[in-house]
């Protein structure tokens, strides 16, 4: 029986004959102040209850915790991974132990990158003295410098009560399964028929959104666009050499001259243009730019 439901059985009061007050005995002190605070602790007795407090520095039901003890760390969620096509991954779980609740509670986390390592400390949010929650750092590289590991990001994160001496790290990898099969933080592959370009994953001929005529390709590459041969891309749009523009006879896509703009159809004499005018009734200005390319 907990010394709660002790206080609400009346049977179990003593009066103090000096006083008259009445009181839970003084035995249960032993069960309210556990463990005697481990000599870290004061227990005060004020009017039938026990208030019980720790030195500075010592924390836990018996003062038994150090602020300065160094917790140990026991695992990660889903064996260390995180994946952003199930979940944002703007935060991990970490679970060990013991965790002390203050303002020092603190997550340092290393972002291990090819160029090196990039540390990174902040606050953790306790959860209880087994567990507590460190975010993920936010992305501060360029887009030009992440390679296309950058698609799995591996950090290493360790936990410190004092917010000096922290603990070993425990490795947990963020990646997105669209492209990668990952068994553990250490140990991902691309999957086939994928790419992993500039952080982000893409499936066979995806498109480039920044240029339509570029695809997906692991048959040619995995970790770049691949450009489809004698095309152009104008106004966001892929067109093969020879295709015209829709509504105008005269422009027509010649990836041999310019890519990214339309050029003048090409006729060989007057006479075909005449011929082309009278099949094909021609707005005067696009009449005159055929003149013009004979």
């Amino acid at each position: 029986m907990c010394v709660g439901e002790l206080s609400k059985n009346e049977s179990y009061w003593v009066v103090d004959n000096s006083t008259g007050e009445v009181a839970l005995p003084e035995e249960l002190d032993v069960i309210q102040c556990p463990n005697d605070y481990s000599s870290n602790g004061v227990c005060t007795r004020n009017n039938g209850t026990s208030t019980c407090e720790c030195y500075p520095g010592y924390v836990s039901s018996d003062c038994s915790i150090s602020r300065d003890t160094i917790p140990d760390l026991y695992y990660m969620p889903t064996n260390g991974l995180c994946d952003i096509s199930q979940r944002p991954c703007l935060e991990t779980p970490v679970y060990g132990g013991p965790f002390v609740q203050s303002s020092s509670l603190s997550c340092k986390i290393e972002h291990l990158t090819a160029s090196g390592v990039i540390t990174e400390y902040n606050d953790a949010e306790f959860v209880h003295e087994e567990e507590v929650i460190c975010p993920f750092p936010k992305s501060r590289l360029k887009r030009s410098d992440i390679s296309s590991d950058e698609v799995i990001k591996v950090y290493n994160i360790s936990i410190s009560n004092s917010g000096t001496n922290y603990s070993h790290p425990l490795k947990v990898a963020v990646y997105d399964s669209k492209c990668y099969k990952c068994d553990g933080p250490s140990q991902c592959q691309l999957k086939n028929g994928t790419c992993s370009i500039n952080g982000q994953c893409y499936n066979y001929e995806e498109q480039n959104p920044s240029d339509a005529c570029q695809i997906c390709n692991p048959n040619v590459t995995t970790s770049d666009w691949y450009l489809q041969p004698s095309t152009c891309t104008i106004d966001n749009q892929c067109y093969t050499d020879g295709q015209e523009k829709t509504g105008s006879f005269c422009h027509v896509c010649s990836s041999d001259k310019n890519r990214n703009s339309w050029d003048i159809k090409a006729t060989n004499s007057y006479h075909q243009l005449i011929v082309i005018h009278i099949n094909f009734p021609l707005k005067l200005d696009c009449f005159y730019l055929l003149k013009d390319k004979i």
